[in-house]
């Protein structure tokens, strides 16, 4: 951008909505104009009066994007334009705090039409509570509070920010709304909420009643939506409705009704009905947004905040309404879907729906779960990236992920759990996943510019591991460090939350009183990154000795983690004692290519075994266990494929639409389980890699 200069409205702290305005003078209307925007959160533009474009690429203040839009519903002379800005105002999983700050500049070939300086209009919004309001899925982000009511406040000039954001163009595509989803009435009635502080607790406790169609809307049929109007009475008493969107669906929150009154709207939003409503609260977890409605109509979307969810619970302190709809504007990432020919059609549909997972977990970046955090992982991100190779032939999101993760790492050389991210907490095997994508979009895109770019970023990361080497060269566990944790999948000991959860063996006791432990899927994750760098290494034609490093790894892992007793790899060793026997830390030894080939050849067996003694490894790391077989001997393809018919198959005939993070679904996790998650996604790989 040329002119633009940084400003925002005379608002700050946290949770902050602010709104913009202004006009520009347009003498041809069919050539091409754009906008060209960015800001330090989120974004929603209308031209005049018209919905244009939302959601910017989640990025670090020291390497801004920002987006080029082309403008839609133009007219020759005066246009108008409003900007929403957000911004979170505090550090989370998915944004790192800087000053508030937007620029944006309208310009057509090369005449720039307008550009934000302190004379641009803005104002705190009145649609958006701002400031602190209750907490979303973890612990940074925000709910939403809507408001209605026309509210007195004007404009004034905005404040000038003294920042100076590197600005790019974004690495992306754009999101691209759709619309309204189509969407069904599954249950509705009447309830009584006792007066609890907490909206989410008070939905959760809340007294329903149900009432059949006949009783609330005067027809047999289920109410849909869009609709001209469905009109629901309920003889003064609250009335609440429950909207099933079809299966689980990404967007944002939608709705056209008309009130007989001033009413609040409370709106819960979840992924099943288990508890024969939607689960509004779990744990620390608020899964509730709050309109605050007014008599007669009211018609709104809210572009800033996304949800992931299938089902919308409403509850409407009114007992009168008419609804023509409420849903989600459907959101997606744009990608044309390859697709997998076979006769088979479990396997047909598995591949179906584990795209469509793919697709919901894609937005501003890969993303764990659409519903509750809407993160980047890398480790997920992985599963994700290379099984969108296959789906989707595309090259550039996965770019774009990668240097996001990439491109800053904390003091001690580690990456952030998540990315973009300024807390403090690392997961170390996370961070050599990173490495570990970078070597595999290279493989597969033939782009080494990227690594060109990074490797300096692989060397530093590399080094924090190297640099704690122990015992036969094996890297000890990261123990003592809060900021820290020993994460590998969600099994019992091997999720280690924070090192609070020591496993409960013999050694527990030598652990608590300070013994040194060495796990084996650490190092086996530690051989990967090593020969993923020695791959990039040799591609960029660059000296090191990564390949080395890794096969002495490799020997001193098959020297200290076998029991020649259970014929299979430990996952743990502390003073000469080996505890904890999972399919995991097998999977990840047989998979980088540690111990001898008879050792190799009894692991490989044990773990197409059913039944075994070892832990069962879960949903996201079958992918190691899985290409460790196959990379073993071909012969185990067959296992592979029955495997992934037998759990995904389960998961598609208990309804599922997209897959679950854990076969446990919803139950998990004291019953936050997602049933969104891309590291499910991984039949796709072994679909499209195997059996074409």
């Amino acid at each position: 951008m040329e002119k633009a200069k940084w400003i925002f409205a005379r608002v700050g702290g946290v949770n902050a909505y602010a709104e913009f305005k202004g006009v520009f003078q347009v003498k041809d209307a069919a050539a091409p104009h754009l906008l060209k925007i960015s800001v330090t959160g989120n974004y929603c533009v209308e031209i005049n009066g018209k919905f244009l474009a939302c959601a910017r690429f989640d990025d670090y203040p020291e390497n801004k994007f920002y987006d080029e839009i082309p403008l839609e519903n133009i007219k020759e002379g005066k246009n108008e334009f409003t900007i929403l800005a957000y911004t979170y105002g505090v550090d989370n999983f998915r944004f790192v705090n800087a000053e508030a700050a937007l620029a944006a500049e309208i310009v057509c070939q090369k005449n720039i039409l307008f550009y934000t300086d302190e004379n641009t209009l803005s104002r705190i919004s009145p649609r958006y509570k701002s400031g602190d309001i209750p907490k979303f899925a973890n612990g940074n982000t925000f709910t939403a509070e809507i408001n209605m009511k026309e509210v007195p406040c004007g404009y004034e000039k905005s404040v000038l920010k003294n920042v100076d954001y590197p600005l790019s163009p974004r690495p992306t595509e754009r999101t691209v709304v759709r619309g309204n989803i189509p969407c069904i009435v599954k249950a509705q009635g009447v309830f009584r909420a006792d007066d609890i502080a907490d909206r989410s607790e008070k939905l959760q406790k809340a007294w329903l009643s149900h009432r059949n169609q006949a009783e609330i809307t005067g027809g047999k049929a289920r109410p849909t939506f869009p609709s001209d109007g469905v009109t629901f009475k309920a003889n003064g008493e609250n009335i609440y409705f429950v909207v099933d969107l079809g299966k689980e669906s990404n967007g944002y929150l939608s709705f056209d009704l008309d009130l007989e009154k001033d009413a609040d709207i409370e709106v819960a939003f979840g992924e099943h009905l288990d508890d024969l409503r939607v689960r509004s609260k779990i744990g620390f977890r608020n899964f509730v947004s709050v309109i605050h409605g007014v008599k007669g109509r009211n018609r709104f979307t809210d572009h800033i905040n996304r949800t992931g969810c299938r089902y919308l619970q409403v509850y409407i302190y009114c007992g009168s309404v008419t609804v023509r709809y409420f849903g989600l504007d459907y959101c997606e990432y744009p990608v044309s879907v390859v697709p997998f020919e076979t006769d088979n059609a479990l396997r047909k549909k598995i591949y179906e729906v584990s795209v469509r997972t793919l697709k919901e977990c894609m937005h501003e970046h890969y993303e764990d779960c659409p519903w509750r955090e809407q993160a980047l992982y890398a480790m997920d991100g992985r599963n994700q990236m290379l099984c969108g190779f296959y789906a989707f032939n595309e090259y550039r999101f996965a770019r774009a992920n990668i240097d996001l993760l990439l491109s800053r790492l904390r003091d001690d050389g580690l990456s952030y759990i998540t990315a973009p991210c300024a807390t403090k907490f690392s997961i170390p095997s996370f961070s050599l996943a990173s490495i570990m994508m970078l070597k595999d979009y290279v493989e597969y895109s033939g782009d080494i510019t990227l690594a060109e770019k990074l490797y300096p970023q692989v060397e530093k990361l590399l080094s924090a591991f190297l640099a704690r080497t122990g015992k036969n060269g094996l890297v000890p566990s990261f123990a003592g460090d809060k900021t820290i944790w020993n994460f590998y999948e969600w099994t019992k000991g091997m999720c280690n939350y924070f090192d609070d959860e020591l496993p409960e063996f013999s050694v527990e006791k030598k652990l608590r009183d300070g013994a040194i432990e060495y796990p084996s899927a650490l190092n086996a994750f530690l051989v990967e990154a090593l020969d993923s760098a020695a791959y990039l290494s040799e591609k960029l034609k660059t000296n090191s000795d990564y390949a080395e490093t890794a096969d002495k790894i490799r020997r001193a892992m098959a020297q200290t983690f076998w029991n020649d007793e259970l014929g299979c790899f430990a996952a743990y060793e502390a003073d000469g004692e080996l505890y904890v026997y999972c399919e995991l830390a097998n999977s990840l030894i047989l998979h980088c290519g540690a111990g001898d080939p008879s050792q190799r050849a009894k692991v490989a067996e044990l773990l197409a075994k059913e039944g075994t003694f070892l832990t069962s490894v879960s949903l996201s790391m079958s992918m190691y266990k899985y290409e460790a077989l196959i990379w073993h001997d071909k012969k185990y393809l067959d296992f592979v494929l029955r495997d992934i018919d037998e759990k995904w198959g389960y998961m598609l005939y208990n309804n599922a639409t997209t897959f679950w993070e854990t076969m446990k679904g919803a139950d998990d996790f004291d019953y936050a389980g997602s049933l969104c998650h891309g590291w499910s996604a991984i039949p796709v790989y072994f679909y499209m890699k195997y059996c074409r």
